[in-house]
């Protein structure tokens, strides 16, 4: 459901009964939406819609199901290990359990971006507080999984653990949608810089990865995080963030490759533009 007073319209053409049917992938879903929702936009700007209101999207109301399957993408999305083993994440079926909105992040909207600045994935480094465009910063626990094979079904038993790896090439995917809204979309998790430039090459990322390694983004906002074999992690959420601000927090995220989908739905419900002056 969504905060507030508006409710968010179901997902056209999205079947769950533990995963996507029809002929066509997740990934061309998603791209199809995508263009959808660039032509919204390209007509809001035309009539200037008005009224963004400033809300926390959950989509426990959207994805009833407890479990969701993980399809194969469109595009390649395996990793591999440290030793060179593939940790297998979007190319296998994978039946995930579904996270509970816990209300772990119902503070967020309205709260001011803390001044931190973070490596990106391309050397440079960020101040999220200080962006001068309306961004979405996903969130999540580690692009790889664990990083190692024999640590992955305990991870995947985690409820909104497994997953990272589809999530950014969803993101990836639909980046027709974001572009067409003027939106900037950075990827965030607590793996090292030299980690995420990797990711983005092997994943041909078309947007920036954020680190944050000791989690000061976390303690800054009290984001959610679980621990696994003693170490911490991001829960799974994307951020919208306008003038330093945190405008809308998506969480959780579920399906995990639904991620992109789910950004560009509250971005299309709440995209202003100012009317053309006379």
């Amino acid at each position: 459901m969504v905060a507030g007073n508006q409710s968010s319209p179901a997902a056209p053409g999205v079947f769950f009964s533990g995963y996507w049917s029809g002929v066509c992938g997740p990934m061309r879903r998603m791209r199809l939406e995508a263009k959808r929702i660039a032509r919204a936009v390209k007509r809001s700007r035309r009539d200037g819609p008005q009224g963004a209101v400033v809300r926390r999207l959950s989509v426990e109301a959207e994805w009833p199901h407890r479990q969701s399957r993980l399809r194969r993408s469109d595009r390649q999305c395996d990793m591999t290990d440290r030793r060179g083993r593939t940790v297998p994440d979007a190319t296998d079926d994978v039946d995930l359990p579904v996270p509970d909105d816990d209300g772990a992040a119902d503070h967020l909207p309205g709260r001011a971006i803390p001044p931190i600045e973070l490596p990106a994935s391309d050397g440079s480094r960020i101040r999220l507080h200080e962006l001068s465009v309306r961004s979405a910063v996903f969130v999540y626990p580690s692009i790889g999984g664990p990083g190692t094979e024999d640590l992955l079904a305990e991870w995947t038993a985690i409820p909104g653990a497994r997953g990272c790896t589809p999530e950014a090439c969803s993101f990836r995917d639909t980046m027709a949608g974001f572009r067409a809204a003027g939106v900037e979309v950075f990827g965030l998790s607590s793996q090292s810089a030299a980690r995420q430039r990797d990711h983005v090459d092997e994943l041909q990322l078309p947007f920036r990865l954020l680190s944050d390694e000791k989690l000061q983004l976390a303690d800054g906002l009290r984001l959610p995080t679980f621990s696994f074999h003693g170490v911490r992690y991001f829960r799974r959420l994307t951020l919208i963030i306008g003038s330093g601000v945190v405008e809308a927090s998506l969480y959780p995220v579920f399906p995990p490759d639904q991620g992109a989908w789910q950004a560009l739905r509250w971005i299309e419900q709440t995209h202003v533009l100012p009317r053309p002056k006379a």
